[in-house]
């Protein structure tokens, strides 16, 4: 009977989520941070297929110059199917230079692009590797299996509504819907508490959780974190930004333990935003001609 009573309570838990994310579209209610965050996620992990465009800058001040570059990533992306393009801008004192990069997956082969080069390698070890490591892990009966099911929707409602704290208003509208904003930062408490209660007893000695909670506390004061999700409950947006001048540099510096080096930054701006859309559409990719083996780009 116990596997019958872990299902209900699964199916009780998913439905109490679900509610939230209905009656937010229905009534206009807001979703609570645990039920965007937690329905973005599972969202996420079930599409078939989505396109990214993403986008990361950083710029920084280092004796008196400015420093930084930004890279760029977008395609599609499906469960059998990779087509992304990106670039890396470096801005350097000798001028800027751009290092375009690639990825495709069709059929057997995944192509890499590094530097405007083609390099292939074949997909069936991996996709063997693969099967195996996945027969493996079907072979426990079907009650672990609901348990480690149940165990990880459980955590990530528990994490969702602790590790973080911030509010959730309107969004702008994206990809053509409605959404939702949560905006906020690490919640150093709720994290470690997370932390403890789900992570291995023998990573969790007593310096490391000090240290762990230097950082967070740091971190929380630099950082903004911003998921945007439809009514529909998938992400459209997710951001992470930092701010810090010399005097939080320093601290999160000595909050690592780590002493101050020469030339240490008095100034750094970094985001990283992700926006996705295109849900369950066919990715089509073309394999790039002229492919070299992938094991000249290790001799090269």
């Amino acid at each position: 009977m116990r596997p019958t009573i872990l299902l209900i309570c699964g199916l009780l838990l998913l439905a109490s989520t679900a509610s939230s994310c209905s009656s937010a579209e229905a009534g206009g209610t807001a979703p609570s941070q645990q039920a965007l965050l937690v329905n973005a996620a599972r969202s996420l992990s079930g599409a078939t297929s989505v396109r990214f465009d993403a986008i990361a800058e950083v710029s920084a001040m280092q004796n008196g110059k400015d420093i930084g570059g930004d890279a760029s990533l977008r395609g599609g992306v499906a469960r059998h199917a990779v087509s992304l393009d990106g670039s890396v801008k470096v801005h350097a004192r000798a001028g800027e230079e751009t290092l375009p990069f690639g990825l495709r997956v069709t059929g057997r082969q995944l192509y890499v692009n590094v530097l405007g080069r083609w390099y292939s390698a074949s997909l069936d070890h991996v996709k063997r590797q693969a099967l195996k490591r996945a027969n493996t892990a079907a072979r426990p009966g079907e009650r672990q299996s609901l348990l480690r099911k149940l165990h990880t929707l459980m955590a990530a409602n528990d994490i969702a509504g602790h590790a973080f704290t911030g509010e959730v208003s309107r969004g702008s509208k994206l990809d053509g819907t409605d959404t939702w904003q949560w905006q906020g930062t690490v919640d150093p408490d709720g994290a470690l508490a997370m932390l403890a209660k789900y992570a291995p007893p023998a990573k969790l000695d007593a310096a490391k959780r000090a240290l762990a909670r230097r950082m967070l506390e740091q971190l929380a004061k630099l950082s903004t974190l911003t998921v945007i999700a439809g009514t529909d409950g998938r992400p459209r947006r997710a951001e992470v930004k930092i701010d810090a001048n010399a005097a939080q540099l320093a601290s999160l510096t000595q909050a690592a333990g780590a002493a101050a080096a020469a030339g240490q930054l008095s100034e750094l701006h970094a985001s990283v935003r992700i926006d996705l859309s295109h849900w369950n559409e066919h990715v089509s990719v073309t394999a790039p001609s002229g492919a070299k083996p992938i094991e000249q780009l290790f001799h090269r």
